[in-house]
């Protein structure tokens, strides 16, 4: 990987958490708002009650992996693996059909933060030798 792909693939990385973020700040207020039932949108979110909180991490982290930050790349994708990992509890309520499209549309976001990771270590592997060189 080169710097250019490097860049890129932190930026798809911290563009596609910088989208979430405001749809689930969405899908949380009209939760709470018009008192949703949590089985109608907990496959994208989960809107537990830590919900606002992990919003503010994951606002956090975005922040930190535009400015190349290791760390939060990894962060970011662990963040994302326990949402997941407690949203598929709530996958018993819809049929097959959702459930493979909600598989497929997490498989593709953890590819794009896995990618973000391997940019961020990547980037700084390459600042160091471009660095080391001049």
């Amino acid at each position: 990987m080169d710097l250019i792909q490097a860049e890129r693939a932190i930026q798809r990385a911290w563009l596609l958490s910088a989208i979430a973020i405001p749809v689930y700040l969405v899908f949380i207020l009209l939760g709470m708002l018009i008192q949703v039932n949590l089985h109608l949108y907990a496959p994208w979110l989960f809107a537990g009650m830590f919900a606002l909180p992990e919003l503010a991490l994951v606002v956090v982290l975005t922040v930190l992996l535009r400015r190349k930050n290791r760390t939060a790349a990894v962060l970011l994708l662990v963040v994302f693996v326990l949402d997941r990992a407690f949203t598929a509890l709530w996958l018993y309520v819809f049929d097959t059909a959702f459930i493979i499209i909600w598989l497929l549309v997490t498989l593709l976001w953890g590819f794009l933060f896995l990618q973000g990771i391997r940019g961020t270590f990547a980037y700084h592997r390459l600042q160091g030798s471009v660095k080391s060189e001049t």
